[in-house]
């Protein structure tokens, strides 16, 4: 954009210097918003008040910039409808979910997308096992490694409930109500994705980028791959636990999957 585009659009003494002000005063509200004490609101909540102030913080700023009043009313309007799900659980138009269809369901998005960074640490491990043992004897030693170390995971399978290893799974071990979910998922992943079929978005995303991850394999060597595949599972431990999962007390089990974990930092 030429400096004369930028003039028409912002108003008389707003230009770069004052823009840059103004972005940081929104820094200095977004830091405030962020920072306040969630620990007296459930974990939703918060980051719905979060989003709220943000989103308004951003309008704000784009305001002054003279742009298109629909755009700064589109984040202003997202910022309402957040606000009105803690208001008597009233649901806009805006966040009214779409009645499911009859075709397959699979979890959410951003536990996939967890999922996506955990498989490719799997990968890392497999690489890294240079026995003579079979492929499949490696993925499973590679995911009950995943399971013992990282059981944080158990929050990726929260929402669905995962067959438990049979009597026919031998031998099963405690960290194989974990393993076998984390082998299933490479499974899953490396199948073709169903070409405009959006369930298929993270499926996608796992084939657009594994060729890289096997380039880093090859070009780092067996030798390191361990410690790389620590490097992507330590960093796929912290989304999963910045995942928002509801939590009902009625919820909690053995099997739930609900238990946070240790913090991972």
């Amino acid at each position: 954009m030429s400096q004369a585009d930028d003039t028409d659009t912002m108003p008389p003494g707003v230009f770069l210097n004052d823009l840059v002000r103004e972005f940081c005063a929104m820094e200095e509200k977004l830091r405030a918003i962020y920072d306040f004490d969630r620990e007296r609101l459930d974990p939703v909540t918060a980051e719905r008040l979060r989003l709220d102030g943000g989103l308004l913080s951003f309008a704000t700023l784009l305001q002054k910039t003279n742009i298109d009043e629909k755009i700064v009313a589109s984040f202003r309007n997202l910022a309402f409808a957040l606000r009105e799900l803690d208001n008597k659980g009233r649901v806009v138009p805006l966040l009214t979910p779409i009645k499911p269809g009859s075709g397959r369901q699979v979890d959410r998005f951003d536990m996939q997308m967890v999922r996506v960074s955990v498989v490719a640490g799997l990968e890392a491990l497999i690489h890294a096992d240079q026995s003579e043992k079979p492929q499949e004897k490696k993925e499973i030693a590679a995911a009950r490694y995943i399971a013992r170390k990282y059981p944080i995971f158990e929050r990726l399978i929260v929402e669905r409930k995962q067959r438990k290893p049979s009597e026919d799974d031998a031998p099963v071990r405690k960290e194989d109500y974990l393993a076998w979910p984390i082998k299933s998922w490479l499974k899953s992943f490396l199948k073709k994705p169903v070409e405009g079929d959006k369930n298929d978005d993270a499926k996608r995303i796992f084939n657009d980028t594994r060729p890289r991850f096997l380039a880093e394999f090859k070009r780092i060597g067996p030798e390191n791959c361990k410690a790389y595949a620590d490097e992507l599972l330590t960093k796929a431990a912290k989304e999963a636990e910045a995942l928002l999962i509801p939590v009902e007390p009625s919820e909690q089990g053995e099997w739930s999957g609900l238990p946070a974990g240790p913090n991972i930092h």
